[in-house]
């Protein structure tokens, strides 16, 4: 049998290779939590890094909004990023030790208004969230210390949450 469709065997591959990618896309701050929680439940730290914003991102969306009060010192978009990313891998590794290995279920996501916002993104502050464990209990916390919404599809922005908001 002859292959009428040669090189059509990667195609596939990388259609199928997309397709989960495509899929953990957030379209609402509930599907972003869920998400989140659902990656603490299994300490998924992948899952974790992809539910949040990159480099570019930081660079593209966070560093306008903040440069004008800290570009001094020699400071600039990538090693802002850099030490934002750090910071954000700190504030994952709490929110490991605290949350992870447990299953949560989200109750409830209080966003504030926008805290910075253009026509093709907007930047929230810290959610409030009611989660409940395997238990019943209820518990209302900061998981995240932000949330990026861009071409409606929402992102943590940092894990950071500052010990003001927990």
């Amino acid at each position: 049998m002859r292959n009428l469709f040669p090189g059509t065997g990667r195609i596939l591959v990388c259609l199928l290779v997309l397709i989960p990618i495509a899929s953990a896309q957030s379209r609402t701050p509930e599907d972003l939590m869920s998400q989140v929680l659902k990656a603490l439940e299994t300490k998924d730290e992948s899952a974790m890094k992809a539910a949040a914003i990159t480099n570019d991102e930081v660079k593209k969306f966070i560093w306008p909004a903040v440069a004008q009060n800290i570009s001094g010192n020699g400071m600039n978009a990538d090693k802002f990023s850099a030490r934002y990313a750090e910071t954000s891998g700190l504030g994952l590794s709490t929110v490991f030790a605290d949350f992870g290995g447990h299953s949560w279920q989200l109750v409830k996501v209080a966003m504030e208004p926008a805290q910075k916002q253009s026509k093709s993104y907007r930047l929230f502050p810290a959610p409030l969230l009611t989660i409940r464990d395997e238990g019943g209990q209820e518990r209302t916390i900061r998981l995240v210390g932000g949330i990026l919404e861009q071409a409606g599809t929402y992102k943590v922005s940092t894990y950071y949450v500052t010990s003001g908001k927990k």
